[in-house]
């Protein structure tokens, strides 16, 4: 019989965890056989940190096998194979070497054993899931802190292997911000506890809570408040560097709150209660750090994103989101620098208000909280707080670094600082240049004021000439606007006198009168487009979107172009369009009446052909004047498409135009109410791809009544808008511009027709 030479399979699947003991099991084997196979096939498809972790478990394996044949075992040769993987490498070769060295030495155990005895056990504090106490090490007669397991939790597994976590997570995350554990063990009564230094003083809340709310935190000097805040935010810094830490090892916190930090009495700032921690893939900068990710021998490190305290948890673990970065600790910083500037938290309410105000980012500006606050620091803060982790500090020591800036008078990255600010600060740092060009200033201004009599008269014209430019920049804007609105009448009368001249046409009367008995009739129909045909081609030099007709019953029985770019028919024809506002000029697309009796300027609305934004000039078409309209004619205009006005003006002046009236808009395709509002601006330079009816730009409401409540004689001579307008297309952080507004009055129409006041205004506005 032949020999089973078939290799196991090595390479499963990486589908959790456990299969790491499988596929160490199947190399073993494989190596007693003889087919040990390379590490390298073994790896592909594995994720940090399991990748590592399995790395490290295989290489241990076959530094054993190797040396039982006898094999020469070089580290630098491991480390040429796996360059991304040298600490990895390294630590392995030293475990092993160790192992090595105990076990030549005869009559040696290579366990050791360390006992403690702690006793007068005082309770100093107490949490969720464990208590502290303070207690005497007798054997080394120091002072030490021991944390037991809750005696209700002693029983439960989940609580103690989050238990025995948090120890080694604290163990071995060695870092001066960290308190050191000095073991861990069981009092026999299946009670967990684990020893670990007692630092001496508060917390960091305590520290805020005295700064904010203390008995002198009115009184002192303002030197002294600067200096007890510059200490807070020192500390804030520890804190940030010590997370920094963490985080290169692959840990986030999900606690990081002021009652986690103590801060001892000769400047020490330790980050406390570990019991949540979890460890997360390390990527990007995490991964470049040089550091070796922390992998906790416990398997309960995934945990749940909920746990930890609701007002300093990020968005994404408030929504319970499994997979969590760095990012949610450096928010739950943003938070703690928050409280440090404001004096408390910026979410309140009961659970639920409070963790859908965290998701929401729904909270108020630390200057809100506290006028003093540094504008500066508040950027920072808001900075960390970003809703989106993207917009957040990428790591906790970026955020540490920008309050190291201002606490060091430099420019932080999250501030863009007023240009007298960066005067200030060149100032401050370089004092003796500063002080001599003061007092050259002086030496100016001395002389200044013995001139000051014979310059006086210069400078009072001076002032009388700038106050004289600005006023005439206000009259420029005053005249721009009215003219404006004059060539937007002009415009708008200019197509309504085309569709009045279309609509008296003998040949429109006599196939509309038929069509009118029959609308549907496709035979009546035809000659009727064949008119609107003939007509348009003499009116190629009006621009517009479309033209159309409709009769008396708001059926659409003719349209120019009449077919799509793909040659089949609008979809528009034949259909009924009596809840039009074009149609019966009720300023809704929800009404339903007669057809309008005179000219009419549309409010705006969807088009049922493709859902363009459009506006419709339409007119009535009559046989007799007193008689009612046997049908409509129209001409629609597509928003934002009004750049053809050719309006002549001064540089650096903008024109706007605005429908005051309030709308009320019916979408394509559908029977329920669509979009409602005034102030629709129908006109921008900076209006671009107005295809949907959502998020519409509009005027600011003050505006509109401003421009509504203004009669038309006032507005020929008081036209200017107030202080604080601002562009409805501006950026954040844009100026105010000046403005001025005029109604759009066709003044050719009678003083009772209802197209001669249309309600749309021009707004003219410069910076």
């Amino acid at each position: 019989m032949g020999s089973d030479n078939t290799e196991p399979n090595a390479a499963a699947a990486p589908a959790d965890l456990g299969s790491i003991e499988s596929v160490c099991e199947n190399f073993e084997i494989a190596c007693n056989r003889g087919s040990r196979p390379t590490i390298e096939s073994l790896l592909p498809g594995w994720e940090e940190p399991e990748r590592s972790k399995l790395l490290s478990e295989l290489l241990l394996l076959e530094l054993n096998d190797s040396s039982r044949k006898g094999e020469t075992l070089v580290s630098h040769v491991y480390e040429s194979r796996f360059p991304d993987h040298r600490h990895v490498v390294k630590d392995v070769f030293d475990r092993w070497l160790t192992s090595r060295k105990a076990d030549t030495v005869t009559g040696v155990d290579d366990t050791l054993e360390m006992r403690s005895q702690f006793g007068q056990l005082r309770l100093h504090a107490q949490g969720g899931l464990g208590m502290v106490f303070r207690a005497d090490d007798q054997r080394l007669s120091r002072e030490v802190a021991v944390k037991f397991i809750r005696a209700n939790l002693a029983s439960d597994t989940e609580s103690r292997d989050r238990f025995r976590l948090e120890a080694e997570i604290t163990s071995r995350l060695e870092h001066p911000g960290i308190v050191p554990v000095y073991g861990l063990g069981d009092t026999g009564e299946n009670e967990l506890f684990y020893a670990m230094r007692f630092i001496q003083g508060q917390t960091l809340e305590d520290s805020i809570n005295r700064f904010h709310h203390g008995e002198q935190s009115d009184e002192g000097s303002s030197d002294d408040r600067d200096r007890r805040f510059r200490e807070l935010l020192e500390r804030f810094i520890a804190v940030c560097k010590t997370m920094a830490y963490a985080h290169n090892r692959g840990i986030v916190h999900r606690d990081i709150k002021p009652e986690n930090v103590m801060l001892g009495r000769y400047g020490e700032t330790i980050v406390i209660d570990w019991g949540l921690a979890i460890h997360v893939s390390r990527q990007g900068v995490f991964k470049q750090s040089g550091e070796m990710t922390l992998m906790p021998s416990s398997d309960n490190s995934s945990g749940d994103s909920w746990g930890g305290t609701p007002a300093y948890m990020s968005p994404e673990q408030a929504s319970g989101m499994l997979e969590l970065t760095p990012a949610s600790d450096i928010y739950s910083l943003g938070v703690t620098l928050y409280k440090i500037l404001a004096g408390g938290v910026p979410f309140t309410g009961t659970l639920q208000e409070l963790r859908s105000a965290v998701i929401r980012g729904d909270f108020k500006k630390p200057t809100s909280q506290n006028m003093k606050a540094s504008k500066t620091v508040e950027a920072i803060c808001l900075r960390a707080m970003a809703l989106s982790p993207a917009d957040r500090y990428e790591t906790a020591l970026d955020l540490s670094r920008d309050v190291e800036n201002y606490l060091a008078d430099a420019p932080v990255s999250a501030y863009e600082e007023p240009l007298s600010r960066r005067f200030a600060r060149w100032g401050r740092r370089h004092r003796t240049l500063s002080q001599s060009l003061l007092g050259t200033l002086l030496a100016v201004t001395i002389v200044g004021v013995l001139a000051a009599a014979i310059f006086s008269q210069l400078r009072s014209e001076a002032v009388v000439l700038q106050q004289s430019e600005h006023e005439l920049r206000k009259n420029s804007l005053s005249v721009s606007a009215r003219f404006a609105a004059r060539t937007i009448a002009d415009k708008i009368d200019i197509r309504l006198r085309i569709l009045e001249a279309a609509a008296e046409s003998p040949a429109l009367l006599s196939v509309i009168r038929q069509v009118d008995q029959q609308p549907q009739d496709q035979a009546l129909r035809e000659p009727l487009q064949q008119w609107l045909d003939d007509e348009l081609a003499n009116q190629q030099h009006i621009e517009s979107r479309s033209w159309f007709v409709c009769t008396s019953d708001g059926s659409q029985v003719a349209r120019y172009p009449q077919f799509q770019e793909d040659g089949t028919p609008f979809g528009s024809l034949r259909n009924n369009y009596r809840y039009r506002d074009y149609f019966h000029g009720q300023l809704s697309d929800f009404e339903t009446g007669p057809a309008i009796e005179e000219p009419h300027v549309s409010i705006a609305m969807e088009s049922t052909n493709g859902g363009d934004l459009i506006v419709v000039f339409s007119v009535p078409i009559k046989p007799i004047l007193e008689e009612p309209s046997i049908g409509i004619i129209g001409m629609s205009i597509e928003l934002g498409q009004f750049a053809d006005l050719d309006i002549l003006l001064p540089a650096g002046q903008k024109v706007i135009l605005v429908d005051t009236r309030r709308y009320f808009m019916k979408l394509k395709d559908s029977n329920d109410k669509g979009p409602s509002g005034e102030g629709l601006l129908l006109h921008h330079e900076d209006l671009t791809n107005v295809k949907t009816a959502d998020d519409l730009p509009h005027l600011d409401e003050s505006i509109v009544k401003l421009m509504r409540d203004t009669s038309a004689d006032q507005a020929l001579t008081e036209n200017l808008v107030r202080s604080g307008y601002r562009d409805p297309l501006a950026n954040a952080g844009d100026r105010s511009p000046l403005a001025a507004f005029a109604p759009v009055i066709l003044t050719a129409r009678p003083l009772g027709a209802n197209a001669r006041h249309t309600n749309w205004f021009v707004i003219i506005q410069q910076q």
